[in-house]
């Protein structure tokens, strides 16, 4: 009769420990998930930042040797 009322107690406290177990292991799911999404998002921005400076700086500087090269062709 004690072990049936042991076993009973175990199987109801032992119950919400899982549930709670459960809730965190949902949360940090959640927030890696999430971490990682916006890691990525962070990083994709990032490089497209760069790619973007790299666009710009090459425009800058074809413009300003077409510039040079009409400056020389005139003196010349």
């Amino acid at each position: 009769m004690k072990n049936e009322e042991k076993n009973r107690k175990q199987q109801l406290t032992s119950l919400p420990i899982s549930i709670n177990i459960l809730k965190v292991v949902l949360v940090a799911a959640g927030v890696y998930y999430f971490g990682v999404k916006f890691l990525f998002a962070i990083l994709l921005w990032w490089a497209v930042r760069q790619m973007l400076r790299l666009f710009f700086i090459t425009l800058k500087l074809l413009f300003w040797g077409l510039i040079a090269l009409f400056i020389l062709y005139a003196i010349i």
